[in-house]
């Protein structure tokens, strides 16, 4: 009894952060950084998964809210055994919602990364963000660019209140554009 309370403790604290990150993210863009949010993501997956073991027998109402993380885990499990079409649609319709976004670049506390959109996503994309307090970031906007950025040409202007970027594309020619930056 014990191991279910403190695991339901967990699920519910879990869902509830998750949930603020959610609507935090949406509306104020500032949110729990990427690794945070990611290592509560997996302990709400992972306790729903124990605590439908718990609810099964004798079967109680709960047990479908939890069968629900049940059948996820048997979905991604059997997606990366068998690979196939259907297994590989699943597993990008399962991990949309836990994969966290590539870092490309970091340096004095500002994030360049690309958001994980599917296996469909467009190119070169990039989101801009800001490390707050070690345990947050604020998303201070967006850019496309026509290529892939090479990060080690990249250079970094804070002005009044915006960034500027100036990097190289593939290689081949600079380009440069600004991201605006709320102070």
């Amino acid at each position: 009894m014990k191991v279910r309370s403190l695991l339901i403790r967990i699920h519910i604290t879990c869902v509830i952060l998750t949930s603020l990150n959610w609507a935090a993210a949406t509306i104020l863009n500032f949110s729990l950084a990427e690794s945070v949010a990611l290592g509560v993501k997996l302990a709400v997956a992972g306790s729903g998964f124990a605590l439908f073991f718990f609810y099964v027998k004798p079967w109680q109402r709960i047990a479908w809210y939890f069968g629900i993380y049940a059948m996820t885990a048997v979905l991604l499990i059997s997606a990366l055994i068998f690979r196939s079409q259907v297994g590989l649609i699943a597993f990008v319709l399962l991990a949309y919602f836990v994969y966290p976004d590539e870092k490309q670049y970091e340096e004095d506390g500002l994030i360049i990364a690309t958001e994980y959109e599917g296996i469909m996503a467009n190119c070169c994309v990039y989101l801009v963000k800001e490390q707050k307090y070690g345990l947050f970031e604020r998303e201070r906007g967006a850019f496309r660019t026509d290529g892939t950025i090479d990060f080690s040409t990249i250079q970094i202007d804070r002005a009044d209140d915006e960034l500027i970027l100036t990097y190289e594309i593939s290689s081949s020619e600079i380009e440069q554009t600004s991201v605006k930056i709320e102070q």
